[in-house]
């Protein structure tokens, strides 16, 4: 990504060529495929910090200006990965804030709309625009788009910090992917350890929707307060059912899949 920008800044032409030159395989594991979304939401950020004044309009000693369009492909590439950065820090505030509601009633109200819009938005990206693309753009089945949808929220915790990494880290060090079947153990230990983070975002959102509604009187308020707090927890359940259809046993027939069709067996595509 970084060498078309640079080739770009240099004011070269790149073309699409619409011919498939190489193949990969899936992450081996959910823990691997997190780990390797993360990779790639940091890195673009690190692109995004070493290119920012190109990217918004700027131009450096001997560079060429980037187009409209170059910018804005580059920059709305990257929105998702930063409203999914943006989903965690809304979710941190509002555990935040339901403790401070539950210790000091008197100075925390309860700000539905502050919390209620980022989250709409977040949940159109995810459950209706992406599936959307897919049916239009990807081959697949119904089956497979669910799949997809799935996934892609179950990933939001992962790309989130990548984010956050990429643009607070001073240094980024590169995780290699295991990939190719490297004997990773599928068990239901290994699936929750695969989301650990997120089960405990799990668990602090189901205490703070119990404490909102044992710790006040029932309002509408307090009602569209505990549904948001219910929501916001979607990406984390949608993990922990990816970790949990990762860890099951394969069976004997995609094992003895070829090669070249096994980067549609996880998650539809």
């Amino acid at each position: 990504t970084e060498l078309g920008l640079r080739l770009m800044r240099q004011g070269l032409r790149t073309v699409y060529v619409d011919q498939v030159m190489g193949e990969g395989l899936t992450p081996d594991s959910f823990a691997a495929f997190k780990k390797q979304r993360e990779r790639w939401a940091q890195g673009g950020m690190q692109i995004f910090k070493a290119h920012w004044q190109a990217l918004l309009g700027g131009t450096g000693p001997g560079d060429a200006r980037l187009t409209r369009a170059q910018r804005y492909h580059f920059l709305a590439g990257w929105l998702p990965w930063i409203g999914d950065a943006l989903h965690l820090v809304f979710v941190v505030a509002a555990l935040v804030w339901t403790m401070g509601m539950l210790a000091m009633p008197h100075a925390f109200s309860l700000p539905v709309a502050l919390f209620m819009l980022p989250l709409a938005v977040f949940c159109a990206a995810k459950l209706v625009i992406g599936p959307l693309l897919y049916w239009r753009r990807v081959p697949c089945t119904a089956g497979g788009i669910l799949g997809a949808a799935v996934a892609g929220m179950g990933l939001s915790h992962a790309i989130a910090r990548g984010v956050l990494k990429g643009l607070f880290g001073k240094v980024g060090r590169f995780h290699i992917t295991a990939k190719g079947g490297s004997g990773t153990l599928r068990t239901q230990s290994s699936a929750f350890a695969a989301a650990r983070e997120e089960l405990l975002l799990v668990v602090a959102l189901l205490l703070a929707v119990v404490g909102t509604a044992i710790g006040g009187p029932a309002v509408t308020e307090q009602a569209l307060w505990m549904t948001m707090l219910g929501l916001q927890s979607l990406p984390y359940l949608a993990a922990l059912v990816c970790a949990l259809l990762a860890a099951q046993p394969e069976p004997e027939k995609s094992r003895s899949m070829p090669e070249e069709a096994m980067p549609e067996r996880l998650f539809g595509q």
